[in-house]
């Protein structure tokens, strides 16, 4: 590696020393991520000096402080642009999460009440001061729902799995004793809604047979209460769990099938899902045409004027298009163009999504082991796998270990591999 001198220029201009933008640093990390890093400025002179390379966790954080792209910063080449600076406005703070493990407590509260509503005891005799309407939770089963969708982004389906399951059966037992046919199709649309999320974390979980038959509930659900918006979320949800256990031509099947159904419905954003979803599909078989000409489909949905986004698919962004290109790359055997594309949808991911962050550290570390990147694969599959456990996703921790075994024999005793085993057996 050579000298730069972009990193060392852009910290003197500020007036920070070495040990300052450490510092900066670190504060960043736990402000986004609820992170702990640990730059000095002993790692900082070795970046100045080209002895080092920055990390990609590493030139996140630089291009936030500074508010510069990569390249700027001298991180990549210039036809390899990937990282541009958002407005920190953007992140979540340190407060922010805060709150929101506040209201996890409270909606695990209110979650145990509408699991003791929904009994038949609690029905028989009802209490002889009842709660305000406004403290029931059947007058907000959809606020709880959709509470419930970010806590689970936010901590992982470890945390918020019993709580959703017991908002499910107070929202199907009340669609059980509805009468009236609008109200019949409203609970049906909420009870599709929870059992499409509850689905989604019985996956995470790996759980796989109890989240086929959540999604085939929450199919049934949406038909019944004409709501195809969340059927196409059901069914390309379901090709996702096909996907994860190999079965990648049913999936394309099944992705086929709820494109349909958004089509007819005019929903563009779930098209762009699931056309990302196809692209990656399509590129595990082999089929480089139908890749991408599913991410052009992708790219032209996510930049069409939709339909306002729903709760269902309020997690979709741009990084997860950008994401299926790395991920379709490195299907077709191009490592390094899976690398430049994965580290843009990284840098783009919305912090908020904090599970998810450990699938998209997963996908790049993937991707920069297939480069010969042994030291940047290692050290981003230890940070994916502490989200991972942090989490409870089962799923992504499992997909970690399988990369973790398949690191080549030949690199078994190297310090980096070690020291993402002492990670693994740590957070383990």
């Amino acid at each position: 590696m050579q000298e730069d001198g972009r990193l060392r220029a852009a910290r003197t201009a500020r007036g920070w020393t070495r040990q300052g933008l450490a510092d900066r640093m670190r504060t960043l990390a736990w402000e986004r991520d609820q992170r702990v890093v640990s730059p000095d400025r002993t790692m900082v002179a070795k970046w100045e000096l080209g002895t080092k390379a920055v990390s990609s966790y590493y030139r996140v954080l630089l291009c936030i402080l500074f508010e510069m792209s990569a390249e700027a910063l001298g991180f990549l080449a210039p036809e390899e642009e990937t990282c541009a600076w958002r407005p920190p406005a953007t992140e979540a703070s340190g407060t922010e999460l805060e709150v929101h493990r506040r209201s996890f407590v409270t909606l695990a509260s209110a979650a145990s009440v509408a699991a003791a509503a929904a009994s038949p005891a609690a029905r028989v005799s009802p209490s002889p001061d009842p709660p305000s309407p406004a403290a029931d939770p059947r007058d907000d089963l959809s606020g709880i729902t959709a509470r419930l969708r970010r806590l689970d982004g936010l901590l992982g389906p470890g945390h918020v799995l019993d709580q959703a399951t017991a908002h499910q059966r107070l929202v199907v037992g009340l669609l059980r004793e509805a009468s009236g046919a609008t109200a019949r199709q409203r609970l049906a649309f909420e009870a599709a809604d929870i059992t499409g999320l509850v689905a989604w974390m019985s996956f995470d979980v790996q759980e796989f047979n109890a989240s086929f038959a959540h999604y085939r509930a929450a199919a049934t659900l949406a038909d019944q209460a004409n709501a195809p918006g969340i059927l196409a979320w059901v069914l390309g949800s379901e090709a996702l769990v096909l996907i994860h256990i190999g079965e990648d031509r049913q999936a394309v099947d099944v992705l086929s099938a709820a494109d349909d159904v958004a089509t007819r419905a005019g929903q563009s954003t779930a098209r762009a899902w699931l056309a990302a979803i196809a692209c990656h599909t399509h590129a595990r078989l082999g089929d480089g045409d139908a890749a991408w000409r599913s991410y052009g489909a992708a790219e032209t949905f996510s930049a069409t004027p939709s339909e306002e986004t729903h709760g269902w698919l309020s997690f979709f962004h741009s990084a997860h298009v950008v994401s299926a290109a790395g991920r379709a790359h490195l299907g077709l055997g191009q490592a390094r163009n899976a690398s430049r594309a994965l580290e843009k949808a990284l840098a783009q991911h919305p912090p908020r999504l904090v599970r998810e962050r450990g699938q998209f550290l997963g996908h790049l570390a993937e991707a920069r082991l297939a480069c010969g990147e042994l030291e940047s694969g290692c050290g981003l599959l230890g940070d994916a796998f502490d989200i991972a456990t942090r989490t409870h996703s089962t799923r992504i921790a499992g997909r970690i270990r399988d990369l973790r075994g398949a690191i080549p024999v030949r690199y078994q005793t190297a310090a980096v591999v070690r020291d993402l085993d002492e990670r693994l057996h740590a957070t383990k």
